[in-house]
């Protein structure tokens, strides 16, 4: 594979301008993991950051929003959503923002697909309301050069242009369904416990918070997307890079065109003193990562050895209760056909 793609939106690229590299994931697809592997920090030409859209749907919940059928937001809720989001925008543009003289050849981001998923479609989908694209494409923003007034393709369910989401050349990350939402559901379920904005929540708005990433949906739609858009994308699976690390980050690593002699697959624990330092909510997510040395085989938490949905419900029932327990299996059942889609197509190592 060429480390540069001459082609990104259907034009050729200038040599001069850095690669803008976007790696979409879930929530608990060992993204971290990922990241801590490509030590993007010792990768030459390299600038990155992530996470931009995060604090975008805790903002909802302030403002109300998230637990509200976006039809009857209010004028000031919905200025209040869109302003945050373009703030957002304006933080991935700073990250992807840089100068011919600083030598950058890669610019690389991480964010999970449904921090930048149109927030109407995200809240419809937490609330299990059927989704209004006409309402959805009311709710645009302009990035740059890049118009939101020219029409989207409909499978662009983002908060960006068609002509933006075609600057990024994209890296999908997936895990198996049950085995991410059952770790969704029960990290979540811990950071809301802990974070005292969330603390004392009604649990129906916890269940939206949690809800909203219990899908695959997204994650499809923006690959079929650039794949109508012929612009060449990677698919990656959470157990092929578990099991064969190297063999899935240096193929990675060439397709983007990061220097693999500075992956690593192994490194020091974190101390006591750098957990406490994260904020709580990280500290949660990253609690077996940095609690590790390396690259290392759970077979507990593998694809293959996991059972159906249905079987996972008794275990499911005693730990999440009822309501949770169901929601899981309803949202497994509806997004397996876009995991084994997507698994088709993913890079084999």
């Amino acid at each position: 594979m060429p480390h540069f793609p001459t082609t990104t939106n259907g034009s050729s690229a200038s040599s001069s301008e850095p690669r803008r590299c976007m790696l979409v994931t879930n929530p608990r697809t060992c993204s971290n993991l990922l990241v801590r592997i490509l030590n993007l920090d010792k990768q030459p030409h390299t600038k990155h950051g992530g996470y931009h859209f995060l604090e975008c749907f805790f903002v909802m919940y302030g403002l109300g929003a998230v637990h509200t059928p976006p039809s009857q937001w209010t004028e000031e809720q919905k200025n209040a959503v869109w302003e945050k989001y373009r703030s957002s925008i304006e933080a991935l543009e700073k990250t992807a923002t840089t100068e011919e003289s600083d030598g950058t050849r890669i610019v690389f981001t991480k964010e999970h697909v449904e921090t930048f998923t149109n927030p109407i479609t995200l809240v419809n989908f937490a609330l299990e309301i059927e989704d209004d694209q006409d309402a959805a494409s009311s709710m645009t923003w302009d990035v740059g050069n890049h118009s939101a007034s020219s029409p989207c393709s409909p499978l662009n369910q983002t908060i960006f242009p068609d002509s933006y989401l075609l600057s990024w050349s994209p890296v999908f990350l997936i895990r198996h369904p049950v085995r991410a939402f059952e770790s969704i559901v029960c990290s979540m379920t811990d950071v809301l416990a802990a974070d005292e904005r969330f603390s004392n929540a009604p649990e129906e708005v916890k269940m939206a918070l949690i809800s909203a990433h219990l899908t695959l949906s997204w994650t499809r739609k923006l690959w079929q997307f650039y794949e109508s858009k012929g612009v060449p994308s990677l698919i990656i699976d959470a157990d092929d890079l578990v099991m064969k690390p190297q063999a899935t980050t240096q193929a990675l690593a060439e397709w983007v065109g990061f220097d693999k002699n500075a992956l690593q697959y192994t490194w020091t624990e974190a101390s006591d003193n750098e957990r406490a330092a994260k904020e709580a909510a990280m500290r949660r997510m990253l609690s077996s990562l940095d609690a590790s040395a390396g690259v290392t085989v759970d077979p507990s938490k593998l694809a293959k050895n996991v059972g159906s949905a249905e079987e996972q419900m008794p275990k499911w029932r005693k730990e999440f209760g009822d309501v949770m327990a169901e929601k899981m299996w309803r949202s497994i059942e509806r997004t397996m056909p876009d995991y084994e889609y997507l698994m088709e197509r993913r890079l084999r190592p």
